[in-house]
């Protein structure tokens, strides 16, 4: 089958992933959703992979990636805490964790030529750079447009982190399968979770049909993962990145100002900064195909 197939089924899952979610952020804090999120993902991820490979699919001696799943639990429980506040401006910033990622590919692997003035990639790269920072400054708000100061705390945590793991993942899990990743990646984010609540005494116990909506998000979201690697393996990386980033930062912000009525708060500046969150999201993501 063709990538563009399982690129439409990623999209369509994660739309109802990113609905249920939201949903779930009006009622518990981040931290309960993900406790359930995390179980319903690694059994999923752990039946998908057992299915597939006919068997254990898994190395013990790759369990070090469970720290890889700490570090994401905390960019994603960041992630919820800014999409709990508002849904469309955090996917709008969120493609600044892909140039996090370029910049320390940057420094640390020495891909200088990424930054080139001298092609048209570092020229894309370069000018998306004051873009993207703009961006914040202004879905910030000012007036009637305004959010709250901590979801710009919580969108600087969730970039930070989320960016940086994912060039963890970059250097070190090239060569592991991604249902390996994840499996691991979600042991180590449920147990994080698990500490947290206990620490923060957050209470875990909740009424069945949350917690079985919970689960059922884990379940969607490793599922739409599993459409999106196999994407992978069907065409240039390049390529299913250009289509998956487009359609995820169009279906949050979309899903946020007309389903759960964000674009009331808009006023002619955060609307700017809409506008230059996407302008800098295509630059970066042209400059993945040149």
């Amino acid at each position: 089958m063709s990538w563009i197939f399982f690129i439409v089924l990623h999209l369509a899952v994660f739309t109802l992933v990113t609905y249920l979610n939201k949903t779930l952020l009006r009622k518990l804090d981040p931290l309960q959703v993900l406790f359930f999120q995390y179980i319903g993902s690694f059994f999923n991820v752990l039946a998908i992979g057992m299915i597939k490979n006919k068997g254990v699919f898994f190395e013990v001696s790759n369990a070090w990636l469970v720290f890889i799943g700490v570090l994401f639990a905390f960019g994603v429980f960041a992630m919820n805490k800014a999409i709990k506040i508002n849904l469309s401006r955090t996917f709008m910033v969120n493609q600044l964790t892909g140039l996090v990622s370029i910049i320390l590919s940057t420094i640390f692997l020495s891909e200088y030529l990424l930054f080139d003035p001298g092609t048209l990639k570092g020229i894309l790269l370069i000018f998306s750079l004051p873009l993207s920072f703009m961006s914040v400054i202004f879905l910030k708000g000012f007036g009637k447009g305004r959010v709250s100061n901590s979801w710009v705390f919580w969108s600087i945590v969730f970039i930070i982190i989320i960016g940086g793991s994912m060039f963890l993942v970059k250097v070190f899990v090239a060569d592991i399968s991604p249902l390996e990743v994840l499996l691991f990646q979600y042991i180590g984010s449920f147990f994080t979770m698990s500490i947290v609540g206990i620490i923060t005494k957050v209470r875990l116990r909740l009424g069945r049909k949350l917690v079985l909506k919970s689960i059922l998000v884990g379940i969607l979201m490793s599922t739409s993962l599993s459409f999106l690697y196999t994407s992978y393996s069907l065409a240039p990386l390049a390529y299913v990145q250009l289509a998956q980033r487009l359609g995820t930062t169009l279906i949050g912000v979309l899903l946020g100002l007309f389903v759960f009525k964000e674009s009331r708060t808009l006023n002619r500046k955060s609307t700017l900064g809409m506008l230059l969150g996407f302008i800098s999201l295509i630059l970066i993501l042209i400059s993945s195909i040149v």
